[in-house]
């Protein structure tokens, strides 16, 4: 079985694809992209791909969280 990995490592995965997506965005609202169909096709498979990889990465950082709270606990 994969060692899950860090949940620190995870937040800095979901900082750096919120920034790629909201760059994507941006580059949709672009006239030069807006007007190239396979410019928008191409950077809206993108920004849909980064949507779902976003939504993986929040639940990995959700069970690598709720698997340190026993973890915490125990230190106290």
């Amino acid at each position: 079985m994969k060692k899950p990995r860090d949940a620190d490592v995870i937040e800095a995965d979901i900082t750096n694809l919120e920034r790629r997506i909201a760059e994507l965005s941006e580059d949709m609202s672009k006239p030069e992209i807006a007007r190239d169909i396979t410019k928008l096709v191409a950077v809206n498979d993108e920004y849909q791909r980064s949507q779902a990889n976003l939504a993986d990465l929040y639940d990995e950082w959700e069970r690598a969280e709720s698997a340190l709270v026993p973890v915490k606990k125990k230190r106290r």
